[in-house]
């Protein structure tokens, strides 16, 4: 059996102190009974804010956002400022004969910007086809204690603080802490790619 914890934990020292708490200690932190899991008027409300919290996060805003800052970076900057600078140098605002030079460096500097531009969207791209390859799995059932009962739901369903279980031959469908175990083998092959199993 294993409880549902949030991923924003995994950047936080809360993160590290749930693996190591009582099972009363983790029974207060989510507001749920282990021998009886979540009340189902709860875990609505959960889901109810999960779903904002997803609608919030806009995919093309993210990938505006990931280009946006991979060209205000150091590296960037400086080439920003050549263009500028190679633009004033360039002659037709001093009102002399134009150097061609120049304008050549402003031409192969915005090429490397929009190489750079191509780099980034092409790696976020990527990133999100990976990402909706290992959500694929969010409609698998996965069996969870809700009312001292036993249901099957979709992965996608599960709040923080649901009682799961997780038979032999099943994936993990969420970051969780685990309650009580019996002969756990974990294939992490999906993560790191190296078949061993743990």
């Amino acid at each position: 059996m294993a409880t549902v914890f949030p991923k924003e934990w995994l950047k936080t020292k809360t993160q590290k102190e749930v693996h190591m708490m009582s099972l009363k200690e983790l029974q207060k932190m989510f507001n749920v009974e282990i021998s009886k899991g979540l009340c189902s008027k709860r875990a609505n409300e959960l889901l109810i804010n999960k779903e904002k919290g997803k609608r919030a996060c806009h995919k093309r805003r993210i990938i505006i956002k990931r280009i946006f800052l991979g060209l205000a970076d150091f590296f960037s900057i400086i080439l920003w400022i050549s263009i500028v600078l190679y633009g004033v140098l360039y002659g037709p605002l001093k009102n002399v004969t134009p150097d061609i030079d120049n304008l050549i460096n402003i031409l192969i500097i915005s090429l490397i910007m929009l190489a750079k531009i191509t780099v980034i969207a092409f790696q976020e791209f990527k990133s999100f086809q990976m990402t909706k390859c290992l959500q694929s799995n969010n409609y698998t059932p996965v069996l969870v204690l809700r009312d001292s009962r036993w249901f099957k739901i979709p992965v996608c369903e599960l709040v923080v603080g649901d009682i799961i279980e997780i038979s032999s031959n099943e994936r993990v469908p969420a970051d969780l802490r685990l309650i009580s175990v019996m002969n756990l083998f974990l294939d992490k092959s999906i993560i790191t790619g190296n078949n061993k199993q743990k």
